[in-house]
């Protein structure tokens, strides 16, 4: 978000000539500013809308970050034209065991299909379970997570809303 805050922030000095800002207008704004959806926590979950190669690699090194006392549990959903295997290479070495769950069709994959692309991108440490919706997937992974684990939930924009309209119901 830094990077993203940063570009805005270029892009309005560039346009000052045209459309001026005020300086307190902007350092109200900065340290308000929140994409929701963007490793944004809740509690002890974590959620990420990272759905690309790109995205996953920023994902991963906000993981290393921000360790956590205990293991981080993934729950994750995607799309069948998404580069799933890149990312799961790049998310592996950050997660210990993995919750893949169904997205709706047409363009959502099922949790089996998912699971056997993220396996064929990378080995997870404590493997594949698949829940056919994020309610099931995110319910089963926090009963399993313990004090201290994160439980990161990622790969699409349907997955993180789901998961954000159980944490808030």
């Amino acid at each position: 978000q830094r990077r993203n805050t940063a570009a805005a922030l270029a892009a309005v000095f560039a346009l000052r000539e045209q459309r001026p800002v005020r300086a307190a207008a902007i350092a109200q704004a900065v340290p308000a500013m929140h994409l929701q959806g963007r490793f944004q926590q809740i509690g002890n979950c974590v959620l990420d809308v990272a759905h690309n190669l790109e995205a996953a690699q920023e994902l991963a090194a906000n993981l290393r970050r921000t360790r956590s006392r205990g293991p981080t549990l993934l729950v994750i959903g995607m799309l069948d034209d998404k580069p799933v295997e890149s990312v799961a290479a790049v998310l592996a070495p950050e997660v210990d065991q993995v919750w893949c769950v169904g997205l709706p069709p047409p363009r959502g994959l099922d949790a089996q299909t998912l699971s056997e692309r993220l396996e064929a991108g990378a080995r997870f440490r404590g493997g594949c379970s698949r829940h056919d919706s994020v309610r099931q997937g995110l319910a089963a992974a926090l009963a399993d997570a313990e004090a201290g684990d994160r439980v990161m939930v990622t790969g699409s924009f349907l997955t993180v809303a789901a998961a954000l309209e159980q944490l808030d119901g």
